[in-house]
């Protein structure tokens, strides 16, 4: 290379010094040299001897090594050098000899240290917050060996979060092969793992470590091979689950006790998706959620409900709380009313909100009996004040029916006409059951006493019957079927019998048109549990059932459940208290009333009266029972008796002699029981003939 050639080369160099001296001259110098003894450029140092800007203590040591220099290559450290500014600089001198045509002269290159020891810091800082940011990381970090064998080697380094993830110091994590941290139980899947690692470069999985403490940490892992520190290792970032597996565990616990909740609510719940139109309105609600409540009152299951249209399953009348959710999932705002379902005859207190959007929560709560013994209250108020008045107006009655029977005494005593004796009769028999109703009325304001005694239903059931038959016209007919084999309780006769007359009186008001009314008598057994269509608070055991079946245009399905209500009627001209007075006869004689309607078809009302004592020598059919309630008393009767009893009922003598005959004629009765019926007839007395006849029955 020619002197000049090397000059140029030397002039460009920014990195370092260079400068070429013999004997201690400076033949040569770039200008980077320069400037590191504080000149301008390199032609200000041509001409000087070097050492003059070497510091004093180094300058027996440099002179030694650029001898040293002048035959070998010689490096001397941490030179001192002082500038012509006076500023001290330290720089490695690296002296070479020169090619034997240029001998004496020598090349040094001058290494500016504070460049050096800039990098060096400017390194050490970017590793320093490379460090800061490994140990920041909220995830653990392990770099581990990469060996031949079947399971990961040696932990190279690891990041603050994993050693407090483990519980252990990161001197002792270093120290340990990372398949030590593996639970046993996951330690043959880190082996699967770690060969997948090898031949794939990279792994992600999930594995439960061992915490110092013994206790597992489930751990979500990626792993990958990387170039570090000139070798292949693996990096691998830990997640901890720990934490999501414990908030999965409370979410499990809450959802459980939200069901336990949920289904242990004795409140109907319902919650309905809401279905909104184009322009973002609510058009239809489907059933997302209900419990067991809510199934119960619609009577399905749930999977007759979810999913459905809230309109093809909830009763049509039931339908009217939709508006209400119409307007929460518009507005998002609860709503709290009060609904009464007439289809199910029930009040419910009604809350409706959003508990997220597209959802609209209702919750039912049964408030009838609350309502009902509200209007029971009333109802009471209103006794109270009846009872007040009743004293009154029974005594001013019993001094009237005291002139009433008096007149009729007279008259059955004196009269010569049959006919007279047998009315003033009957005058004096409507006027002791007149009687009997004023000491009712005088019990309810606790001013008369009211006395059990025995009593045959069939006998009062005649009475009624026979006093009321008493000047029906002839649209009206009762048929009787006393088929009990027993008719004996313990109880109120009068009682029972303003109770029969109130029913054969409703009887007549359903049929405006005529008809026959029923009058029917069994001896059931009641087992428990009770029918639920019985009402009143019965026992198990044997009961005599009563029941009065008109075939009249029925009661409607709203006002079935509210006819035993004090003051409830649907008549112009009622009062509400002739079947609340049924109800009670019933409940006093400790039985109950079961009430079985059918519109356009009829009504069948039934009265349950306990027999005292054992009953013996039923037969099956006595036992059956009409339990079921249905209208079968409106068939007709194929007894061919059946026409002479209903004459005999109606009290027509004429019509009771044509049926005689009739009977007679066909065998069906014979001559002897013809007569002795015949002079129960000429005496008017109705009673005895159907008596005469029953017997032969």
């Amino acid at each position: 290379m020619s002197f000049d050639t090397l000059s140029s080369a030397m002039a460009r160099s920014v990195l370092y010094g260079l400068l070429i001296q013999r004997d201690g001259q400076i033949l040569f110098a770039n200008d980077k040299a320069a400037r590191i003894v504080g000149l301008e450029g390199g032609e200000d140092l041509r001409g000087r001897p070097f050492a003059r800007f070497v510091d004093k203590k180094d300058l027996p040591c440099f002179k030694e090594k650029l001898v040293q220099g002048m035959a070998s290559h010689v490096i001397f450290s941490e030179c001192r050098l002082i500038g012509v500014d006076g500023y001290r600089r330290s720089v490695d001198v690296e002296i070479l000899p020169l090619s034997d045509d240029r001998v004496g002269q020598s090349l040094l290159v001058l290494m500016d240290l504070s460049v050096r020891k800039g990098i060096e810091h400017s390194h050490w800082e970017s590793e320093k917050k490379h460090w800061e940011l490994f140990n920041a990381l909220s995830e653990g970090v392990v770099v581990h060996e990469i060996e031949n064998g079947q399971e990961p080697g040696q932990i190279s380094e690891v990041n603050d979060f994993f050693c407090m993830m483990i519980g252990r110091p990161r001197d002792e994590l270093l120290a340990s092969n990372m398949i030590d941290l593996v639970g046993q139980g996951d330690r043959s899947k880190a082996r699967e793992l770690y060969g997948d690692l090898l031949e794939k470069g990279k792994i992600d999985a999930r594995l439960s470590l061992t915490r110092v403490d013994g206790k597992p940490l489930p751990v979500e892992i990626s792993v990958r091979v990387v170039s570090l520190w000139d070798r292949p290792v693996a990096l691998g970032v830990f997640r901890d689950l720990s934490s999501i597996f414990r908030l999965k565990g409370e979410m499990e616990s809450l959802e459980r006790r939200y069901r336990s909740f949920f289904s242990n609510l004795s409140d109907a719940f319902a919650l309905y998706e809401v279905v909104r139109d184009e322009k973002g309105h609510p058009w239809m609600y489907r059933f997302s959620q209900v419990n067991r409540p809510y199934l119960d009152l619609l009577g399905l299951e749930e999977d007759e409900v979810l999913g459905k249209n809230v309109l093809d399953v909830a009763p049509d009348g039931d339908i009217l709380m939709l508006p209400a959710s119409y307007k929460v999932a518009l507005s998002g705002k609860p709503m709290r009313f009060e609904h009464h379902s007439i289809i199910k005859n029930a009040f419910w207190t009604v809350s409706v909100f959003s508990p997220d959007r597209g959802y609209v929560a209702v919750v039912l709560c049964d408030v009838t009996s609350t309502r009902k013994l509200e209007a029971q209250g009333e109802v009471f108020e209103r006794l109270e004040t009846l009872g007040k008045t009743t004293a009154g107006v029974a005594h001013d009655f019993s001094n009237h029916l005291v002139g009433i029977m008096s007149y009729a005494t007279s008259i059955s005593r004196s009269s010569s006409d049959p006919s007279a004796r047998v009315m003033a009769s009957r005058v004096m028999d409507i006027a002791s059951k007149a009687n009997d109703l004023i000491k009712r009325l005088l019990a309810i304001s606790q001013k008369g006493e009211i006395s059990f005694h025995k009593v045959d239903l069939h006998e009062v059931i005649r009475e009624a019957v026979e006093l009321l038959a008493f000047g029906w016209d002839e649209r009206f007919a009762i048929r009787l079927s006393l088929d009990s084999p027993s008719g004996e309780i313990v109880g109120n006769g009068s009682q029972i019998y303003n109770a029969l007359s109130n029913l054969l009186i409703n009887g007549t008001d359903f049929m405006p048109e005529g008809g026959i009314i029923s009058v029917s008598t069994d001896l059931v057994q009641l087992e428990d549990p009770i029918p639920p269509s019985i009402q009143g608070d019965l026992a198990p055991g044997y009961y005599v059932k009563v029941s009065v079946a008109d075939r009249g245009r029925g009661i409607a399905p709203r006002d079935l459940p509210r006819i035993f209500d004090p003051f409830f009627t649907t008549k112009p001209q009622g009062t509400g208290m002739g079947l609340p007075m049924v109800f009670a006869t019933a409940q006093a004689h400790n039985g109950g009333i079961e009430v079985h309607s059918v519109p356009r078809k009829g009504t069948v009302f039934s009265l349950y009266f306990p027999i005292e004592g054992s009953v013996t020598l039923l037969s099956e059919q006595a036992l059956e029972g009409n339990l079921s309630g249905d209208l079968a008393a409106f068939s007709e009767d194929p007894d061919p008796l059946g026409g002479l009893l209903r004459e005999l009922e109606l009290h027509r003598p004429k019509g009771a002699e044509e049926a005689l005959v009739d009977l007679v004629r066909s065998g069906c009765l014979d001559e002897e029981l013809a007569s002795r019926i015949r002079e129960h007839l000429g005496g008017y007395r109705f009673d005895l003939a159907l008596k005469e006849l029953q017997g032969s029955r």
